[in-house]
């Protein structure tokens, strides 16, 4: 009888940790490719999972969003916290910055407040808190938390191994974290007692998956979320009562619960640190303060960060241009012979037209988006993993603030390059209503990873190098002109509120992991694809019957989009638009991915014989035609996605309807004017 194979043991574990401190460095390290990207369920706050293969054992690591605390403040802190609670993960992976031990500490110890099964802490950037002249005993640490504490160095894989077995032996029981407790001055204690009594005599449902100590400390700060626990279980007598009881501390210590804690954790951080911290030398001015003298001053920044994107879109026009004209070259190949093969079976002709002009032409204008999107995301892989995107936020900051914006809705700007929806859902963070409301209004002007490809290809189609860098360029910048102008006019005259201030953490500057960059580009470039692939089938489908149906019309004109095409044609004529590039504006209404299918099956007839998709386009467009298509289909109103998410954020069906009008607007607007200063140039 042969030998059985052991069965793989399942662990599942939770990575957490502040944003900046190398928490995506590991999780790539771990899983390779081994990993999906998705949303939590309901959410829009992303949700990073992946696998490891070790020996017997089966790493199933969730790397949770970066959280500074636990509380339930924002979207990432929510699903952190609800994730540990209720998911129950094997074993939690706290990541800390050992540089920056203080503010890191602060998310430990509420991990260890929360209740969080075996805790590890890997302490990363080990060799940065040496850079600065820091000495951290880990085996002083480890006693004092009583959690095993591993010291790594992310981006150069030490430590990585040592984390690995230790998770395997505090899931295995071989080591068994005993964290200490947090303890107040004693009349709070008192109170806590009083209120985790009350709590547990209710002999709640929910209460079982919680710490009752937890759900105390929670009340007396107020935590809403924990408040609608208890008010969703019938038992709101406990919301009143501590309610109270936090009255009775805020009275005692003279100040909101919520800072007496904080407060606390911090005096019992400092403790910590004058224990395990030693300072060996003073430190210099560093490398990242060098260099921040240049890339954050107020004048120098604003050209050094224009050359950064110029150096960015040049790459990736120059890099994804030959194997772009591959993949169309490949994609009309295969169309032609696809079509030769039904032909011999006397296949409809109706049929070998949904094939290859609905189908294989449709789907194949997505993957020409692939080499554009993939070396688009290495650039912005860099700037993230260099520590740059940080600062980029900072210096437009200072720019913007002087037209009206927000210093803050500028993160929200930066979110809507990868899509429109979490970037306006993002705003939800910004205090002030007014605020809060111009950003979502500005946001859809920001072209998303959809838009941006599109753009990119059909520029790819008239221009090469230099030339089409500078075009995408003057579309990015023109789009932050007019979030600018905009912004400072409905400030001043819509929506006004005095200006709030930025206050974003910067990370040092560090060497990028290549691996990481590679994961991060090809795991972004695939999740696009897939989407846009799906959405991209069934809508060329559709937009294929259109213009095929009825079968024997003798041209397009006469089918049914070609009618209803005509039908709109004389609005598009006023900015020099003919029927076809109005439709597939129309179309991209439903998803920006479906405009360049829809132009390249709308041209089909206009194609001769096989001729790429690239050649078509550029056989049947002027290019002043499609100048002014990108510019109105780079500001024109955004997905129905995107309108149902500021309909939803809103909760205003006047202010989604005035975002829209305005919208198509200034892309109505600044159509026109591209339009005719280009015929009054006799540019054709």
């Amino acid at each position: 009888m042969a030998n059985k194979k052991p069965k793989k043991r399942e662990i599942v574990i939770g990575f957490i940790g502040n944003p900046n401190v190398g928490k995506s460095t590991i999780f790539n390290a771990l899983t390779g490719l081994h990993q999906y990207v998705a949303n939590w369920p309901g959410k829009t706050v992303e949700k990073k999972e992946g696998v490891l293969y070790n020996g017997n054992y089966v790493f199933k690591i969730i790397d949770l969003p970066g959280t500074y605390s636990l509380t339930a403040y924002t979207m990432e802190e929510l699903v952190t916290r609800d994730f540990i609670i209720l998911n129950r993960p094997d074993v939690v992976v706290d990541i800390a910055d050992a540089s920056n031990l203080e503010r890191n500490l602060y998310l430990t110890l509420q991990a260890i407040e929360l209740g969080a099964k075996n805790l590890v802490v890997a302490l990363n950037m080990i060799d940065i808190a040496k850079q600065k002249g820091l000495s951290i005993d880990t085996e002083k640490l480890e006693k004092i938390l009583g959690v095993p504490i591993v010291p790594v160095i992310a981006i150069r894989n030490v430590g990585l191994n040592e984390l690995v077995d230790t998770i395997k032996k505090v899931y295995s029981g071989e080591i068994k974290p005993s964290p200490f407790k947090i303890r107040y001055d004693d009349d709070v204690e008192q109170i806590i007692s009083e209120l985790q009594s009350v709590i547990e005599s209710k002999n709640l449902d929910f209460v079982k998956h919680y710490s009752p100590r937890w759900l105390a400390i929670k009340l007396l700060e107020e935590d809403l979320q924990v408040q609608s626990l208890f008010e969703k279980a019938d038992a709101e007598e406990v919301v009143v009562y501590s309610k109270k009881m936090a009255k009775q501390l805020k009275e005692k210590k003279g100040m909101d619960p919520f800072i007496y804690f904080a407060n606390k954790k911090y005096e019992l951080i400092n403790n910590i640190i004058k224990e395990v911290v030693r300072k060996t030398s003073v430190q210099k001015e560093s490398l990242s303060d060098k260099i921040d003298k240049i890339v954050m001053h107020p004048v120098i920044g604003i050209f050094v960060l224009f050359g950064i994107f110029f150096v960015v879109f040049e790459v990736t026009f120059t890099a994804a241009a030959p194997f772009q004209d591959l993949i169309d070259l490949g994609i009309t190949m295969l169309g032609d012979w696809i079509a030769l093969q039904l032909e011999a079976y006397n296949t409809p002709e109706w049929l070998i037209g949904l094939v290859v002009d609905g189908i294989i032409t449709g789907v194949g204008s997505v993957f020409i988006f692939f080499p554009i999107l993939f070396f688009f995301f290495i650039s912005m892989a860099l700037l993230e993993d260099s520590g740059y995107m940080s600062r980029i936020a900072v210096v437009m900051d200072r720019f913007m603030s002087k037209m009206g914006l927000h210093g803050k809705s500028f993160i929200s700007l930066m979110l809507g390059f990868g899509c429109n929806v979490p970037a306006v859902m993002s705003a939800r963070s910004l205090r002030d209503e007014h605020d809060r409301l111009l950003t979502i209004m500005l946001v859809p002007f920001v072209p998303c990873n959809a838009r941006l490809g599109v753009m990119a290809f059909m520029i790819g189609v008239f221009f090469t190098g230099l030339q089409a860098t500078l075009i995408m360029l003057s579309f990015v910048f023109a789009s932050f002109l007019i979030i600018m102008v905009s912004g400072h006019m409905i400030k001043r005259f819509i929506l006004k509120a005095p200006l709030s201030y930025l206050i974003i953490e910067l990370p040092p500057y560090h060497k990028p992991n290549v691996k990481s960059i590679l994961l991060y580009a090809w795991h972004h470039t695939k999740a696009f694809i897939s989407k846009a692939g799906s959405i991209i089938l069934a809508g060329s489908i559709v937009i294929w019957f259109l213009s095929a149906y009825p079968f024997n019309a003798s041209s397009i004109e006469y089918t049914l989009i070609g009618l209803f095409g005509l039908a709109i044609e004389p609005f598009g004529r006023l900015i020099g638009l003919n029927w076809r590039e109005i439709i597939a504006l129309f179309f991209g209404f439903v998803a920006k991915e479906i405009t360049l299918s829809t132009l390249v099956l709308l041209y089909a007839d206009t194609s001769l014989e096989g001729q790429s998709l690239i050649g078509a386009l550029r056989s049947a467009l002027t290019l002043k035609q499609m100048i002014t298509f990108l510019t109105v289909y780079a500001f024109y109103t955004p997905c129905l996605a995107t309108v149902a998410t500021i309909k939803k954020e809103t909760n205003s069906y006047k202010w989604t309807v005035i975002a829209l009008i305005y919208q198509l607007f200034i892309a109505v607007a600044l159509g026109a004017l591209v339009y005719y200063v280009l015929t009054f140039l006799g540019i054709h």
